[in-house]
């Protein structure tokens, strides 16, 4: 910083700069550094964003992935069960538990009906 510049600078009313070349130079490198600084590091976080996006997305894609092939897991087992028990009641086996069942119903609706007369008289 001059004085001689300065001076002038004050003389003109701002028309000559009182900053040399030099010095408007050296404080455009800084700010210009300062800048180039503050977009790496902008672009840095840009790009971790990006890669926790991916991974979210990735993460989500697999998730429902999974949730398709438990619904279809869940679906087979019903029909195949539904089916077992269609089975279960056409076989021999099948009529005799059926018949058994109705027995036990029948011996229970029975009992019930003497305990409830006993209690009424």
């Amino acid at each position: 910083m001059g004085a001689i510049r300065k001076t002038m600078s004050i003389a003109t009313f701002g028309l000559v700069n009182w900053r040399s070349k030099g010095e408007l130079l050296e404080r455009e490198r800084a700010t210009r550094q300062d800048l180039e600084t503050e977009l790496a590091a902008a672009e840095e976080s840009l790009e971790t964003s990006r890669r926790g996006r991916r991974r979210a997305a990735k993460r989500a894609r697999k998730a429902e992935k999974k949730q398709l092939k438990l619904d279809k897991k869940l679906s087979r087992r019903q029909r195949r069960s539904e089916a077992k028990g269609a089975a279960r009641a056409t076989g021999f086996f099948g009529r005799r538990r059926a018949k058994r069942a109705a027995k036990k119903a029948k011996g229970a609706a029975g009992s019930v009906v003497d305990t409830a007369t006993d209690a009424v008289s």
